[in-house]
């Protein structure tokens, strides 16, 4: 979701309105440990990938063209979703910088 500071995370709908993307993986009874990769690229794109199959084998989870983030932005993790929630172990979050050559 991309929110705006002041638009309120609508929770009966899952955050629909503020939806940029998503996706959806049965990630359970796997042989690999569940990750999450995004790659952005201020103006150009957000892109969003998932593995959960196998190593080192990433679905595609979106990709958003034509996207700035905010300045300060934050990266959330949740397990609940309106009525639903589970339990779920998270880890870590390493992030790395890198400045394009342009």
């Amino acid at each position: 979701m991309l929110g705006d500071g002041k638009t309120p995370y609508d929770q009966d709908n899952d955050g629909d309105a503020n939806s940029i993307g998503a996706c959806s993986a049965n990630f359970r009874r796997t042989n690999v440990a569940t990750k999450l990769k995004v790659a952005y690229i201020k103006g150009k794109f957000l892109d969003v990938k998932l593995q959960h199959k196998a190593w080192d084998e990433w679905t595609d989870c979106f990709h958003v063209k034509n996207i700035t983030l905010p300045l300060n932005p934050f990266l959330g993790f949740t397990a609940m979703t309106g009525d639903v929630s589970d339990a779920h172990e998270y880890a870590f979050a390493p992030s790395t910088f890198a400045i394009p050559k342009i």
